[in-house]
């Protein structure tokens, strides 16, 4: 399990690979992070933005991207 300093190193190391609003949050509560602690819903938040960048979901995310063509597009 990582700690939370790892976890938010890790986010601002992707840096531009973020949604701008994720990577705004991340930088604010990572310089937080530096003089107290996170509340529960900043805890809740860095997991979810760490679990949307997991490269496994990326690649499934771009898969469907890739596959979403014109019939699909229809029926939907």
């Amino acid at each position: 399990m990582r700690t939370t300093q790892q976890k938010l190193d890790h986010l601002v190391s992707l840096g531009e690979q973020l949604a701008d609003w994720d990577r705004g949050f991340v930088e604010s509560v990572a310089d937080q992070y530096k003089q107290r602690n996170l509340t529960d819903n900043q805890h809740r938040h860095i997991d979810k933005i760490l679990a949307n960048n997991n490269p496994e979901v990326i690649k499934a995310r771009n898969d469907w991207y890739a596959s979403y063509n014109d019939e699909k597009r229809e029926i939907a």
